[in-house]
């Protein structure tokens, strides 16, 4: 795999990568060490979706006297691209609902608390609440996140 991502970014490296990363950089390009190149234009090309990716191989191929096929390219990508945990999906779906909840709150609260006859403290006890209630309830989350 290193001898492959060292022929894809070789010669070519420096111009391939200015003109095709989102922030134009002067990398150094070596024939024998790739490797600093490789991390550097690999961060940038693991997140990208399949039709952006094809276009990054192409303009690679153009640059190249002798390109690799795309499934060798593709290969070298995604060998370098991180999988999602799947604990983390739920944190995510925990902080999505919590934002979806407070989003809410707000609009709706006055009118609640209009039909419901409370005070400003009432009110201000039911804001207070929902942050508390994140506070007790991210605290036990942490370590099994981690």
């Amino acid at each position: 795999m290193y001898s492959l991502r060292s022929r894809i970014y070789g010669r070519t490296c420096a111009r391939w990568a200015h003109s095709t990363l989102a922030k134009p950089k002067r990398l150094r390009c070596s024939q024998t060490a790739a490797t600093d190149l490789t991390d550097e234009a690999l961060s940038d090309l693991r997140f990208l979706d399949q039709d952006e990716l094809r276009s990054r191989y192409d303009e690679y191929a153009r640059h190249t006297s002798k390109p690799h096929s795309w499934p060798e390219f593709k290969e070298v990508v995604d060998t370098a691209a991180v999988a999602v945990d799947p604990r983390v999906r739920l944190m995510y779906a925990s902080l999505t609902l919590s934002s979806v909840a407070q989003g809410t709150q707000f609009p709706v609260l006055p009118l609640l608390a209009r039909s419901l006859e409370l005070s400003p403290a009432d009110l201000g006890l039911v804001t207070a609440s929902t942050a508390a209630a994140r506070l007790v309830t991210n605290a036990p989350a942490g370590p099994p996140a981690e």
